[in-house]
């Protein structure tokens, strides 16, 4: 009986630590794509001089959209902290899964497309290709896997601490700032969803992603980021 016990709470502290490490890759995964997705609608934003007004009227400014990068960040900190949790590893640490992943997810893609990880998120439109949205997952996959063990990789685990800021100084600041974010990202998502109820013709699966990508992670930023993160 003791030992039948002893062996049902080390499968209950096991599955809790892998959902806790299932939940930190996957609000990383999702806070990456909205990132990667407001990022090029900035860098389309600032191209035009200002003169576009992306998803006019719903959206009041095209700068909110530094809200949503924000967001995702600070996420990306938080479920990091979240998935700090004692699973063994399959021969190597998750960076070093995360970089193969990279690596040769980059190197199909020159290789199909002509075309670099960096291209893919600033250049590339949806053309009804779907095997794009394969390679997007892929590299943000590699990514994901990098950053859930960057603490790990001993010369910038040094420049991370010195480079923290510490919360217990900015307690309250950073906890407005945090959750305006995340506001933010919620209202940036609805505001293009409107925009695309008046424009149904441009209606494809990457506009699901970022609207879907941008909701989850502001509505997640209210519920794994309790303590302050930076």
């Amino acid at each position: 009986m003791k030992a039948g016990k002893q062996l049902l709470d080390a499968s209950s502290r096991f599955s809790k630590r892998l959902f806790k490490k299932i939940l930190s890759l996957a609000v990383s995964f999702n806070s990456l794509m909205a990132a990667a997705s407001a990022g090029r609608n900035l860098l389309d934003f600032y191209l035009c001089g200002g003169g576009w007004r992306p998803y006019s009227p719903y959206l009041l400014d095209g700068n909110l959209l530094w809200a949503a990068v924000l967001s995702s960040l600070v996420n990306i900190r938080s479920s990091v902290k979240i998935g700090k949790v004692r699973i063994k590893r399959i021969l190597f640490h998750h960076y070093v899964w995360g970089l193969i992943v990279l690596i040769l997810s980059s190197l199909l893609l020159v290789w199909h497309y002509s075309l670099s990880p960096l291209q893919l998120f600033t250049e590339v439109y949806f053309t009804g290709d779907y095997r794009i949205f394969v390679f997007a997952f892929l590299i943000m996959g590699g990514i994901t896997l990098i950053l859930d063990d960057l603490q790990d990789i001993r010369p910038l685990n040094g420049l991370l601490t010195r480079l923290s800021i510490n919360p217990k100084n900015h307690v309250r600041a950073l906890r407005v700032a945090k959750y305006l974010f995340h506001t933010l990202s919620i209202y940036i998502s609805l505001s293009i969803l409107l925009w695309l109820l008046d424009h149904p013709w441009r209606l494809d699966p990457s506009w699901v992603v970022y609207i879907g990508s941008l909701f989850i992670n502001g509505l997640l930023g209210f519920v794994i980021s309790r303590e302050p993160a930076v």
